[in-house]
């Protein structure tokens, strides 16, 4: 697409339309837009646009937009963007970022992170030299600007794996970061230090030193670098400088609710240290003092308003991390220290705020998101908390006492004036808080404190108070019971049922959301030693009705998340003592669909309601199997709208509910058959949270109608192609292989079957991860299950003369731990012992496989038992949008007629021993301790010996 004034001036027409309030103009001219975007030259295109000066800003604006979702989409299809449009791309775009203005920028700054994901550092080898020149730069916008890219570039360092491929980008990017980033640290510090700046400019340089902290704790979440370690002192002093820094008044925010540069920059620099305190506490031991001191007397000094909020609660973190630490003991046992941080450190941030109170009432939503368990907003509360929890393990009897003492006047104090109900709340945080020792997200609390008495407390001063007057004292008493679930035990918590039942219906928002969160608790709850559900069928039956009326009626006329969720675990719990109740609960579910569909606004209970409706099909279809034809009849007019429509936060759901009712009939009707040509369609697949449930579906139609795939395979083995050169949607691509192996008939498949593991050994080649190597390995697995060893020896030798050898050295042998799925697991190991026989490899890779498959073996089971799962909801988004209780594409050409692959691999060994007398013992002499014990265990389980 050449650059000149003509396709300048009409791509600014067609991104205009794009802002059109006409739904049609817009959508013909993202349509038109979209297929542009294979066309050589149009990345460069838009990037000139925006680049314009005399272009309306909207119009510049809207092209950086359609940039970054042209990277989105294409830049990890190779087959999408020419060469040299990516090159071009990558070579102007972080020089464009930095001098246009903030609309641009920010959109530009996630276009570089996308294709950093894909391209960085390999492939992009001038972005980090790049930056490093412009971080040299007096222009702090500059800076800045390149600051944040870095940030976004490497803050996934905190979440991945550790892995050969992240240690190798991480010491490039240290070798050539590490010290400019020093240096500019430096520089800042000089230029604030020497005083008399512009007020504009104090600003820009403390945005500078809060991404210099972002990307400092990024750069060594990972390990320490050594780097760093031998410029320790250079950071911890000008770190510790800036957070006992008086404050500046022209940094601080005029709003009591939003934090200023000041606060957060300090917030980060209290993250840093934590950081340090937790993984590198020998090489800053000689730091931590003060910034103990520092933090302490930040903690002293700083009012109740919200905008502290975030550097309240990194600072209380960072105490609590050092009191994790054993031999920090002293810091806290000096004299009155441990009376003076809990009693003016901790008790001011426990408390119910006056601020707490208008969120309550004014947001309910809000209140919600920051307190209840399991969020991840930072809270002053919740960091006061995990301070008292790590001062509980070393000083447990002094802190107990010196909280005794509030606790109790606190409770006597509400017993005399009821209107003294902040008190009573605070108690019931700080006994949470005391009483608790273990505690994880599934279970609640596991483990509470021996010197405190929590049921007796439960007994004594919460159970009555579920119904309190007062909403705040009842939501913390809900939040305390679904907290200590467990430690109240079975009986108590059946008790509590019908009262929970009731609030329900509560008046307060907050109140009826923790009475759902509660209910949904106890019913998703396993005895972590038993694994025994916390409350039985049989103990819910009698409230069962109500439960399934009050929640079905909140779901059906509110987007009331908690309560979707509630009515999920009720309904996998009592599945078929609910047949009666299952087709009124229908008849609401679809009325709330009908609205859901057309404004789609919360993401999290969307997913719960069709959860809900997964578990209403499998419920209804189980017991009267001509009911698939009533929810056929009834939602596939509303599915096929959202279709039509392409409402991209639904359609996931419609493919998956269309998958689970397709599973629930013996035949694959006419309806689904027509739909298949459509579900091929390269546009659909763009999306990804389509990909799992389209391959699922078309699994399910492979299964049930081969002939329909059959007649013309290249547009489904294209759609094949297509995810494996994806390295998010590559285990998809091998989901729909699956199918295609095992379920097309052979003569099919064989005139593709080459050509098929080209493409695979290709992206091998190219671009190998662990996830693409395991994902192999099943494949694999499942392929020899399906069409037998010997053949999947001779297809891919015939590729490659000892290409099957160098598979299971470099291949099957390295990764086949990896396999999770049991099912995948299963085909695995079956497919390693008969490597052994049928395989035709020389014997000194017999030992290596075998070690391999006996660690398979021995790896815990994960727990994929269909009511157990907890759907996939927190952090939610279009790509994660799997039902937990549709169909999955599970797919196991064994089936029952697998053998137990221990026994079978050990009968496969008695084969190998006669046949090659001699050659076992010695093989088995170098496996490691406890793979011999291992395997002695199967043969004497098999009956079998060598």
């Amino acid at each position: 697409m050449e650059i000149n004034d003509q396709n300048l001036a009409a791509l600014g027409q067609y991104l205009q339309q794009t802002l059109s309030t006409s739904a049609e103009t817009r959508k013909t001219a993202e349509n038109f837009l979209r297929e542009c975007e294979n066309e050589k030259g149009y990345a460069l295109l838009l990037m000139t646009s925006m680049d314009r000066a005399d272009t309306d800003l909207t119009i510049r604006t809207a092209a950086a937009i359609t940039l970054k979702n042209v990277v989105k989409r294409c830049w990890e299809q190779n087959d999408k963007l020419s060469e040299d449009d990516r090159a071009t791309v990558k070579k102007h775009i972080v020089e464009l970022m930095l001098k246009s203005p903030q609309s641009i920028t920010k959109q530009l700054s996630e276009a570089i992170t996308i294709i950093g994901r894909v391209d960085f550092h390999e492939k992009w080898l001038n972005l980090i030299p790049e930056i490093c020149q412009h971080i040299q730069s007096d222009d702090f916008n500059r800076v800045n600007g390149c600051l944040h890219t870095c940030h976004s570039l490497f803050k996934r360092y905190r979440f991945e794996f550790k892995s050969n491929e992240l240690w190798i980008e991480i010491k490039y990017v240290l070798d050539n970061f590490a010290t400019p980033l020093t240096e500019l640290f430096k520089r800042v510090l000089t230029i604030i230090n020497a005083g008399n700046i512009a007020d504009d400019k104090v600003k820009l340089l403390y945005n500078t030193l809060a991404l210099i902290a972002k990307v400092f704790y990024s750069l060594n979440y990972q390990d320490l670098p050594e780097f760093f370690e031998d410029n320790i002192v250079v950071w911890m002093d000008g770190f510790h400088a800036l957070l006992t820094a008086p404050n500046i008044k022209i940094l601080e925010s005029d709003d009591d609710e939003q934090a200023g540069i000041q606060e957060q920059l300090k917030a980060q620099i209290c993250e840093c240290v934590s950081l340090y305190t937790v993984k590198y506490g020998e090489e800053f031991e000689n730091h931590l003092p003060k910034f103990v001191q520092a933090v302490w007397q930040l903690l002293t000094s700083i009012g109740l308003e919200l905008k502290y909020d975030v550097l309240v609660s990194n600072a209380l973190s960072f105490l609590g991390s050092v009191a994790d630490q054993t031999g920090n003991n002293k810091l806290f046992s000096e004299g009155e220290a441990l009376k003076t941080i809990c009693e003016q450190v901790i008790m001011p941030n426990v408390g119910f705020r006056q601020q707490d109170e208008e969120l309550f009432e004014d947001n309910p939503e809000e209140w919600i998101r920051r307190d209840l368990e399991g969020s991840d907003q930072a809270t002053r509360r919740r960091a006061a908390c995990d301070l008292i929890r790590s001062l509980s393990r070393n000083f447990e009897t002094q802190i107990t006492e010196i909280f005794g003492a509030h606790i109790n006047q606190a409770l006597e104090s509400y017993k005399s004036d009821n209107s003294q109900w902040k008190l009573k709340e605070a108690a019931i945080f700080l006994v949470a808080s005391l009483g608790t020792k273990k505690k994880t997200e599934r279970h609640g609390v596991t483990e509470t404190s021996s010197i405190l008495p929590v049921v007796q407390f439960w007994e004594q001063y919460i159970e009555g108070d579920l119904a309190s007057n007062r909403p705040q004292l009842a939501s913390a008493c809900l939040k305390f019971f679904s907290s200590f679930r467990i430690i109240i035990g079975r009986e108590r918590v059946g008790k509590a049922l019908p009262a929970l039942s009731k609030l329900l219906t509560h008046n307060s928002p907050v109140v009826a959301a923790y009475a759902a969160h509660a209910i949904e608790r106890i019913m998703m709850t396993k005895l972590p030693k038993t694994k025994e559900p916390l409350v039985t069928r049989e103990l819910v039956q009698p409230v069962q009705n109500d439960l399934v009326l009050q929640l079905g009626q909140i779901v059906s006329s509110s987007e009331n998340e908690f309560a979707a969720k509630a009515l999920c675990k009720l309904l996998a719990l009592q599945r078929e003592l609910l047949l009666s109740a299952v087709p009124d609960l229908v008849q609401m579910i679809h009325t709330r669909l009908k609205e859901l569909c057309a404004n789609p606004a919360r993401p999290n209970f969307n997913h719960n309601v069709f959860e809900c409706l997964a578990l209403c099909i499998r419920i209804l279809c189980q017991a009267q199997p001509d009911a698939t034809k009533s929810f056929e009849d009834s939602l596939f007019p509303l599915f096929f709208q959202v279709l039509e429509k392409d409402i991209g936060e639904i359609v996931p759901y419609v493919f998956q509910i269309m998958s689970l009712l397709l599973q629930q009939q013996g035949g694959c009707p006419d309806t689904y058959l027509e739909m298949y040509k459509p579900l091929l369609s390269p546009q659909l697949w763009e999306a990804s949270g389509n990909v799992q449930p389209l391959v699922t579906l078309l699994c399910v139609i492979i299964e049930r109608c081969p002939s329909k795939p059959s007649e013309k395979l290249n547009p489904l083995l294209g759609v094949f192609q297509k995810l494996i050169a994806s390295r998010t949607n590559d285990v998809h691509g091998f989901v729909l292989l699956k199918a295609i192996v095992c379920f097309l008939p052979e003569k099919i498949v064989e005139e593709y079957i080459k050509s098929i593991f080209i493409v695979l050994f290709g992206r091998l080649q190219s671009s190998k991860t662990a996830k693409y190597s395991a994902a192999f390995v099943e494949f694999l697995s499942c392929f020899a299950a399906a069409r037998g060893t010997e053949k999947l020896r001779d297809v891919t030798n015939n590729i490659q003369p000892g290409c099957f050898t160098m598979l299971v050295e470099k291949v099957v042998t390295q990764n086949i731990r990896k396999v999770r799925n049991p099912i995948d697991r299963k085909m695995a190991g079956v497919f390693a012992a008969d490597i052994l026989t049928k395989g035709n490899i020389a014997p000194d890779l017999w030992g290596a496989l075998l070690q391999e498959v006996i660690a398979l073996f021995e790896l815990p089971v994960e727990d994929g038992d269909d009511g157990a799962v907890e759907p996939m909801t927190e952090g939610y988004s279009n790509a994660t949008a799997i039902l937990t209780y549709a169909t999955k594409a599970t797919i196991d050409p064994l089936k029952e007629n697998c053998p137990d692959p221990k026994v079978y691999l050990v009968q496969t060994l008695d084969k190998l021993n006669k046949a090659n007398p001699g050659q076992i013992t010695p093989i088995f002499q170098k496996l490691d301790a406890e793979a011999q014990g291992h395997l002695k265990n199967y043969l004497d389980s098999a009956g079998v010996t060598l």
